[in-house]
């Protein structure tokens, strides 16, 4: 019965799809390549980038046609290119030598012969202080923590000191298939405003160093010995407010001063999971744990509790623990909210509303996700809440009442690996712009990013409007009618398709948002470009 009823509503997204327009499905443009494609990008210009054999070419991704193109030698499969966020520039670690690619003309701003591949265990890109930090092991010598000019190459200060001990690494295949030890895992560094970098990738704890001369201004020294937290194991991010420090770690929560790396509260505070998520609000700090699989201890809890931020203490009488298979929360009003599935003798879908003055939670609506799905977000819009997962999109108003429920079914499981990695990037981008222009207390202070370029601001503030958009990996027709894995386009706000792009099976993609575009990896050497 299940089986006929998704194959049912498969063929009525199929079927609106299928109305949506034909005209869909021509291309904007044809890239051919001379050698098969290692990897392809945008970057925060718009250009996309293709790396394949000996060149990296810059794609104009109006017209398709190639803008610059440099060659080396050695080829660039064997190398790292990272495109730095809210930058002109791309990153290019190899065998020879590090240096940047100026994005809009192709040429080199500089190459240096040191670090390499081999002995570079970074970068750390902090495009807001125009460095990258290097943590660089060569054999025989002292490791060294390097800051780079990211403009000039300039070197402008190198520490043996300033860690200590082991950095924590996790293994990275890139280069061709090479498999390689990076601090990137970690948090992400805390930039102060008065220049300071906090950055913990060691069990040194937490290290403050001066961002001009890499002095080490403290170390917090109560967290010294502990496993620093990773993004790979879900850990939220540090977070600055008010001359505070809230760092995340094993499972527990701690408050640092940010003046002198002591100790704020008498003790942190204790979960059993760790901590996924933070936000600062006037009513407090509020925390969300989730339960990962390298949490230790016997029992473990899912938590959503409200701290009081100068003492640790909880301000609710209790904490709301119904969370499992929960979404993060969202504060809205005078309240928190969160997407969560309930177990017992039946399967049971709701919006829980917390209120931040006593923690006393109301079922806000109940709902029901097809494909045997459960949210992963949940986003606050103008009407009211937008549930997402893989193939739903659900919006409950403020009334709570289910306003809209799009359903589209997935193509076959192997189909669907390639998702999601460009609108990852992106992502990751616009919270990083969104940090440095943001005016909020619990954010990096000051962030600004010198000299952003036009292009990449007009970039930026489209694909925040763009953000009503949600996308989703379903079956579409192409241009003979033939059904392939294909992107639809969501309107988040009516749950509307507003567009889509056939992919033509397990094709590598990234998604444009802010123009509109899909660029797909048709086959080994061809680029072909769509609209939605």
């Amino acid at each position: 019965m299940t089986s006929r009823r998704i194959f049912g509503a498969a063929a009525l997204s199929v079927a609106l799809v299928a109305r949506a327009g034909a005209q869909q499905q021509h291309p904007l443009w044809r890239f051919a390549a001379d050698t098969d494609v290692y990897y392809f990008t945008q970057t925060s210009l718009g250009n996309v980038l293709v790396v394949s054999g000996r060149n990296i070419t810059s794609i104009d991704p109006e017209t398709g046609k190639p803008t610059w193109t440099i060659t080396d030698s050695a080829g660039f499969a064997p190398k790292w290119e990272v495109p730095i966020p809210m930058t002109p520039s791309l990153w290019v670690l190899g065998d020879d030598g590090a240096g940047v690619v100026d994005l809009q003309t192709g040429a080199w701003k500089w190459h240096n012969p040191s670090p390499t591949l081999g002995t570079s265990r970074g970068p750390l890109l902090l495009p807001e202080k125009q460095l990258a930090l290097e943590y660089i092991v060569q054999r025989n010598e002292s490791p060294v923590l390097e800051a780079v000019d990211i403009e000039t190459g300039r070197v402008k200060w190198h520490s043996t000191d300033a860690i200590q001990r082991q950095v924590h690494t996790a293994e990275l295949e890139c280069c061709g298939g090479r498999k390689l030890p990076t601090i990137e895992a970690n948090l992400p560094p805390i930039v102060d405003r008065d220049s300071v970098i906090v950055l913990w990738i060691s069990e040194d704890g937490p290290v403050a160093l001066n961002a001009n001369s890499g002095a080490v201004l403290w170390r917090a020294t109560s967290l010294a010995g502990k496993t620093p937290p990773t993004r790979t194991g879900g850990y939220a991010p540090m977070l600055v407010a008010n001359g505070v420090l809230y760092v995340p770690y094993e499972n527990r929560l701690a408050a640092i001063d940010l003046a002198t790396g002591a100790a704020i509260w008498s003790d942190p505070r204790e979960y059993k999971a760790h901590v996924a998520q933070m936000e600062l609000l006037p009513k407090g700090l509020v925390v969300r744990t989730e339960i990962g699989p390298r949490d230790g201890g016997f029992v473990k809890r899912h938590v959503l509790e409200l701290l009081d931020p100068k003492t640790g203490a909880p301000v609710w009488p209790d904490s709301y623990g119904d969370l499992a298979q929960a979404t993060p929360f969202v504060a809205r009003n005078d309240s928190v909210f969160v997407a969560m599935v309930a177990q017992g003798f039946t399967t049971h879908e709701r919006l829980m509303g917390v209120a931040l003055g006593n923690g006393a939670s109301r079922e806000v609506a109940n709902y029901d996700f097809k494909g045997d799905e459960r949210p992963l977000l949940l986003e606050s819009r103008p009407a009211g809440f937008v549930l997402l997962s893989s193939q739903n999109v659900l919006m409950i108003d403020s009334a709570g009442l289910v306003r809209y429920h799009t359903y589209l079914p997935a193509p076959q499981a192997s189909k669907l690996a390639r998702f999601g990695l460009g609108a990852l990037n992106l992502a990751a981008n616009i919270a990083m712009y969104s940090i440095a222009n943001s005016g909020s207390p619990s954010t990096r202070p000051g962030l600004f990013f010198p000299g952003v370029n036009i292009n990449i601001d007009t970039r930026y503030r489209r694909t925040v409007e763009m953000q009503r958009y949600t996308y989703i990996v379903t079956p579409v027709p192409d241009s003979t009618g033939e059904l392939v894995p294909g992107v639809v386009r969501v309107n988040k706000d009516t749950g509307k398709d507003e567009g889509r792009v056939p992919l033509g099976g397990k094709n590598r993609y990234v998604i444009d948002e802010a123009e509109g575009r899909v660029y797909v990896l048709a086959s080994p050497r061809e680029l072909i470009a769509y609209r939605f």
